[in-house]
């Protein structure tokens, strides 16, 4: 009983429901009014095969003490081994450069990847209000602009509302064909869609309670907790 109910819960969770037509159609009125879309240089470096180089610095930049995935190699066993592991770990990155949906230190690799790349892409499409994860902002911006305009109301006598909005459990409620539609809305081409994709869609989830797995579910929506990509999903 006690797995049947947490299953329900992770269920409801992440399975997705069909967007209402009124939701879709003021969501493809929002991402009309997008101006600004990574550009055909930019796809075509996400595009790249990464190098030697990249890879090893990506295997060397992986945190330690996490679990590994269903292979078993954590990172540190890839850091420690990687004199003899490193064609070998090459040519998997480079084999599998479009990723099957699984967190094995593989999947990060090529996650960190991409997200690296992203990064100094983002600036370029993203709002200059936007400051949560991107390399050279910082959220205390937003807290400067918060305090500067409290003193601008008591200066000048307005009447003005402030509103905090705190989306609960944002990282798991993501819809996907939200996030497809946004990617698309910012440039980024039919390619680089279809490995980002790759990277999210397909996933499926048991609940373990005790050593006792629930039966398996599709993931719909959300974003991995530790893919090195969905901290540029959340911009």
């Amino acid at each position: 009983m006690i797995i049947e109910l947490i299953e329900g819960t992770y269920k409801a969770l992440y399975t997705a429901n069909p967007e209402e037509a009124g939701i879709q159609r003021l969501r493809e009125e929002s991402l009309a009014l997008i101006d600004r879309k990574f550009s055909v240089e930019q796809n075509g470096k996400l595009k790249e095969l990464p190098s030697d180089e990249l890879i090893e610095d990506v295997v060397r930049s992986l945190p330690g003490d996490k679990t590994s995935g269903i292979d078993g190699v954590t990172a540190e066993v890839l850091v420690a081994g990687w004199s003899f592991m490193k064609q070998d770990c090459i040519n998997r990155i480079q084999w599998n450069w479009r990723p099957i949906s699984l967190l094995t230190n593989t999947y990060k690799i090529i996650a960190k990847i991409f997200a690296w790349r992203l990064r100094g892409m983002l600036e370029d499409v993203i709002d200059q209000q936007q400051m949560g994860f991107t390399a050279s902002r910082s959220i205390t911006e937003n807290i400067l602009s918060l305090r500067l305009a409290q003193d601008w109301v008591m200066e000048t006598g307005q009447d003005i509302m402030f509103i905090k909005l705190d989306f609960q459990k944002v990282y798991d409620r993501v819809s996907h064909e939200y996030l497809w539609a946004t990617v698309t809305a910012l440039g980024v081409d039919a390619e680089n869609l279809k490995r980002i994709q790759d990277m999210v869609k397909g996933g499926t989830s048991h609940v373990q309670i005790n050593g006792n797995l629930s039966e398996s579910f599709m993931i719909d929506r959300g974003v991995r907790q530790g893919c090195p990509l969905a901290s540029c999903f959340s911009q």
